[in-house]
């Protein structure tokens, strides 16, 4: 089985991909540097805001799938029999 960390680091990593990137949107939700436009694409204004919460949410899967899904083993059968 590969090294990797424990799950209490697990569940305060998504805890802390969840909580931080919301709570930083939701602050910056009440400023005018949140809700600078950065961009307009087909009418859509993409906003420092939202900036945070994609870039947030992003590290948070980055990390998780760093820490614990990259090491796994996920092999299947290789199609050969063992003879008993």
């Amino acid at each position: 089985m590969a090294d990797t960390p424990p799950w209490p680091v697990f569940l305060l990593v998504v805890a802390a991909g969840v909580v931080l990137p919301g709570i930083t949107r939701g602050i910056l939700a009440g400023t005018a540097i949140g809700e600078t436009g950065l961009v307009s694409l087909g009418g859509n204004t993409f906003t420092v805001g939202m900036l945070v919460w994609v870039v947030g949410y992003g590290s948070a899967l980055f990390v998780l799938w760093y820490g614990w899904l990259r090491p796994l083993d996920l092999q299947g059968a290789t199609g050969e029999e063992e003879e008993s």
